[in-house]
Formats: C-alpha cells, structure tokens, sequence
C-alpha cells in the first residue's frame, strides 16, 4: 500500500495470505471491517476514480509518516501492553471514546 492502492479481494480470502497481506485466510467482509476500523483512525483511505469510490485501500500520509518513523530507527511496531488492549476493546468494538 506504499506504493499502490490495494484491491479488497487481493487482501481478503486466500490471496491476502499468500501476498502477505494477512496471517490467515479471513473473509472479505471481515477484511473490510478491519479496513474500515484503520480508515477511521486515518491511516487508510478509499480509492475513488471518476465514478466514485472504489474496492481499493490507499495508505494515508499519516499512515506513511507513522511507518516511515519506525522504519528509520528500525524498530518493528511494539507490542500493545494489557491496558492498551483494554482501552482498544472498549474503544474499537464498543466505539466510545
């Protein structure tokens, strides 16, 4: 997604295992689902082309600069610890906050 807008049904069902996209076969509704949770956050986007929105993810410039950060000091992204999956839990799936 850094250098190209992705298609859904590349990251959902098979595809999306064997392209790296995912660790496991999911569903492409399940996929859009998590998608739409990092478009909410800001770091993806929908493609549009001239008769709207498209099945395609784009990553933002908030997204790019957030992996660029960590791919400069060369660090993987840290693990969440037990109240920042808490915190999500309530914040994602119960959508407060």
């Amino acid at each position: 997604m850094m250098k190209q807008s992705v298609p859904l049904p590349l990251i959902a069902n098979k595809s999306g295992r064997e392209k790296g996209y995912t660790r496991k076969k999911l569903p492409e509704i399940f996929v859009e689902n998590e998608l739409g949770w990092l478009i909410q956050v800001g770091l993806l986007r929908r493609e549009v082309d001239g008769q709207g929105i498209t099945d395609s993810f784009r990553i933002t410039p908030l997204g790019r600069r957030i992996i660029t950060e960590f791919a400069q000091i060369g660090e993987l992204f840290p693990k969440p610890t037990l109240w920042q999956k808490i915190t999500n839990f309530f914040t994602r799936w119960l959508r407060i906050g």
